[in-house]
Order: C-alpha cells, then structure tokens, then sequence
C-alpha cells in the first residue's frame, strides 16, 4: 500500500546526501513538497544537529556533508534511517559549479544565511573575499587555481565525498576505491542527474509514495547564459583541465550507471536507450 512521504513505513528518518551541482535543490523542494518534514539548517557537517534529528518534528535532513557525518548519523540511530544520493556527469558537474559561483548575488545571499544562523561573521567575510576572487576569473583560471575552495570543488568532489576521511586523506585511488564500496553498499538508493526522471521514479518506490508524487521536470542552466537548450562551451584546454582533475569522479560516474542500471533491473532495450539518450553531456568542446 503506497502512503505519502510524511507517514511512510518505510523509514522515520531521511537523509539525502546532497553532492553540489547534481539537481539536489529541485529534488528537496519535491520531497518537502510530499509533506516531509525538513530540517533547514544544516547545510554543512559544523551545522549539523543531534537535537533536531531525535526531535519528531524533522524527518528530513539534507546538505553537503562528508560521508563520515553520514555514516556517524546512521550508525548511532536507533531510527530506522534511509539514505540517498545523486552523481552527474563530473565534467558538467564541475562547470556547473564555477557558473553558479559567478553568480555572485546568490552565492552572497547564501552566504549570508548560513553567517546569521550560526553567528559567524568570519564565514561571511571569508565568502567576501572569495566572491571577489571568482568574479575575475575565467573558466581557465578556476580550473588552474589552487584556491582551497575551487580545489575542493574541481578535484575528484564526487569521489572524496563519498569516501570516508581515512580514505580521503589518504591517496586519491584509497579514496575512489572507497567510494565505489559505500556506491554499493551503505547507500539504500543512488540516483544518477542524467537520468533524473527515472531516478525520481525509482525513488518514489524506494519511499513507498505513489508514482510521480515528484515532479521530474528538472532543467539544470546547462551554459553560462542560463539557457535549458545549449550546451557549455569549452576550450580544448578547459576540456583537457576538466580532464585531469577529474579522472576518478569519471571512473566513479560510470561506475555508479552501470550500478544504477543493474540494481534497479534497466536491461531492457527501451530503458537503455532512454537512459543512454539522456546521459549525453551538457558540454561541448570548440574546435
């Protein structure tokens, strides 16, 4: 018998380990949406609360933790705890990141947010500086930068997230290996961006809600003028830097597809094909 996500019997407490610039903001406004109870304020592990989380008036929790935050929450819980997560193709993922960061009105919106709920004056001159810093960059320099924030966010993010610190600390092959473990095992659904609509399909089941109860009409700006129809454009240089920063999240993006395909039972001949047709990349590289 399917239910709503409010009173669904299939967990007390959801968390979505939400991975920067993977379609997670549409997903959480869906779910809070279907009557979720969502706690706002912990977008970052120093944010986190044990209070909220044992209060019943939360049973939503999502944000931009490392894994060992996660793991931590799960492992101590006496609730019953579902986790989710999404991946995007790493190269959009990464380009997606340094436009959005361009935007600097929202970025020092954000930023301000997070400053007034913790108290913390330093956070918002820290996001100061840096929006200085971006706002004259090029593609080229952000990918070049040794900033620890850019470096954070351009290097292998989606496979140092999901991998535990030991791990993360350690070489970047630790790491990738880790992650493709916690991919498999810790993870009770793992999405993919690219298939979003599917994804949300497949989802609704995992939280026993009636299908469709989230809207999967998601547009990512997929180019630097907001635009849902073109592309990104790179150089041949921005492609090769993309690249080489990214070669683990992209052994870890297809690893995660075929994954997503084989768990979830997308052998079919329709299924690959509408899957295939919609992991085509928001990039293109100019000649």
């Amino acid at each position: 018998m399917q239910t709503n996500a409010a009173n669904s019997p299939n967990f007390d407490k959801l968390i979505f380990h939400h991975l920067t610039k993977t379609a997670g903001t549409s997903l959480i406004n869906e779910l809070k949406n279907n009557g979720l109870k969502s706690f706002d304020n912990a977008r970052y592990d120093f944010e986190w609360s044990n209070e909220a989380f044992i209060s019943e008036d939360y049973n939503f929790f999502h944000g931009h933790f490392t894994f060992d935050k996660v793991a931590e929450i799960v492992g101590v819980s006496e609730k019953k705890v579902l986790t989710f997560t999404f991946l995007r193709n790493p190269i959009d993922r990464v380009i997606s990141q340094f436009y959005n960061w361009k935007n600097l009105k929202k970025t020092a919106a954000e930023a301000e947010v997070i400053a007034s709920r913790n108290n913390d004056q330093k956070f918002l001159e820290d996001n100061s500086s840096f929006e200085r810093e971006i706002a004259a960059m090029t593609l080229e320099d952000f990918l070049l930068s040794d900033h620890p924030k850019i470096l954070d966010s351009k290097y292998n993010h989606q496979t140092r997230y999901l991998a535990n610190s030991e791990s993360r600390n350690s070489q970047i092959e630790t790491a990738f290996h880790n992650a493709k473990f916690n991919v498999l095992n810790f993870y009770d659904f793992v999405g993919i961006k690219e298939a979003y609509n599917t994804s949300c399909r497949l989802l609704e089941r995992k939280l026993n809600i009636p299908t469709k109860s989230l809207n999967s009409d998601n547009h990512i700006n997929i180019n630097s003028k907001k635009s849902f129809k073109e592309k990104y454009q790179v150089t041949k240089k921005e492609y090769e830097l993309l690249l080489a920063n990214n070669q683990y999240d992209i052994r870890l993006f297809e690893f995660a597809v075929a994954g997503f395909i084989t768990s979830n039972k997308l052998h079919s001949k329709p299924n690959i094909e509408n899957l295939l047709k919609g992991l085509d990349s928001g990039h293109k590289v100019k000649i």
